[in-house]
């Protein structure tokens, strides 16, 4: 198995190689488990000769950063160029951030140290290379943190033992728990039939609570929304977004079915960059930028949200194969990589407003979310054809 193979590599004191196997454009990146002492990273191959075409990262847990204290603008939410004072070597500026002697002083923001931070969950909170390189070494060696090499060269990733950011997120969910039932109860709602169970789960790793809805008893092909949480839209009337509508069709849906299941999913606001950010994206498309456009500006990707809590409580409600209310593909195929068997996608398509047709047509042609009886153009649904 790779994953066992990149473990034995890092153990070892060699590097592995990790990919974005749903986004081949992100590239790869060597990695290596990193600690106080860099020493063995000065004597290897990959460190040497850093000379601006190889970019060094230093990922570790966001919690870390603290020690920069409040003014220092090092962002906790995104990756940042860090550097030492004294001298301008990424390397010696990683051993130094992960050296607690060294005071926060000691550094200068904008050097030759890309640090990523780490949410809490790590790669299955966030997908991408540097919080999937961050769980492969805290898996191999329990390293607290992950020095990556990006564009390594040609001969190195040919030696090196690779692996995917699914491989590793789904041995987490294989080997994790992540969340656990705290209560259920009765809930009597206005859409449709005697309402819904209550499940709430409560994840394991940072503590948000997350709701299932149920629906009759488990069977195969059960109706599943796995909705994120939207604020503005769910419980505000937001018109910027279908959030809202998406939510109470699927709860309609959901009731008139013989078995099914709402999972509402926390801290997924904003596509997962949280509910301020939101705000500042949305002040960002009264300037004229779309979602995707708006979020990249911020420094976040067009969507952050991670689906293996959600997977792991529609294992524990029994629901392994499932037909998902989504426009989105990429539910489907992460909750596919986690083990739930998708049947079918069944969209949600909606009437559009003046306020979110151009939300609607990004998501359509640059988030690749599926509209299929839309012909065209989604201009047609408030008759500006």
């Amino acid at each position: 198995m790779p994953l066992d193979s990149a473990f034995a590599a890092l153990r070892l004191g060699r590097p592995a190689l990790v990919y974005d196997d749903r986004d081949f454009s992100q590239g790869s990146v060597l990695v290596m488990p990193a600690g106080a002492d860099l020493g063995w990273a000065a004597q290897s191959s990959i460190a040497e000769g850093f000379d601006g075409v190889v970019a060094l990262t230093l990922a570790l847990e966001a919690s870390r950063l603290d020690r920069f204290g409040p003014g220092c603008p090092v962002s906790r939410m995104a990756p940042s160029r860090i550097g030492l004072k004294s001298d301008g070597d990424a390397l010696a500026t990683a051993r130094a951030v992960l050296d607690p002697n060294v005071p926060s002083d000691a550094f200068v923001v904008g050097g030759a140290l890309r640090l990523a931070p780490i949410r809490a969950g790590g790669g299955l909170a966030t997908r991408s290379l540097e919080a999937g390189a961050f769980d492969l070494a805290r898996l191999a060696v329990e390293a607290t943190a992950a020095l990556l090499i990006a564009a390594p060269p040609e001969a190195e990733r040919a030696q090196a033992v690779a692996v995917s950011l699914t491989q590793i997120a789904a041995h987490r969910e294989r080997t994790e728990t992540l969340v656990e039932e705290a209560a259920s109860a009765r809930l009597p709602s206005t859409y449709g039939g005697p309402g819904f169970l209550a499940r709430a789960f409560v994840s394991l790793h940072d503590g948000v609570e997350h709701l299932a809805l149920v629906k009759g008893d488990p069977e195969p092909g059960a109706l599943v929304r796995i909705h994120s949480e939207c604020l503005t839209g769910d419980a505000l009337g937001s018109m910027r977004c279908d959030c809202g509508e998406q939510l109470r069709a699927s709860m309609v849906q959901i009731a008139a079915s013989s078995s099914g299941a709402l999972i509402y999913v926390r801290g997924h606001e904003g596509r997962g960059i949280g509910l301020a950010n939101k705000v500042r994206a949305y002040a960002l498309q009264d300037l004229g930028l779309d979602t995707a456009e708006a979020n990249a500006a911020l420094g976040f990707p067009h969507d952050a949200r991670e689906y293996a809590v959600a997977a792991q409580i529609l294992k524990h409600l029994n629901l392994f194969e499932v037909r998902l209310l989504t426009n989105n593909p990429r539910k489907a195929s992460a909750l596919t990589s986690f083990g739930v068997t998708v049947r079918e996608e069944l969209p949600l398509v909606l009437q559009a407003n003046p306020f979110n047709l151009g939300y609607l047509n990004t998501k359509r042609y640059k988030l690749g979310h599926r509209f299929p009886e839309l012909d065209g153009s989604l201009d047609a649904l408030v008759g500006q054809g």
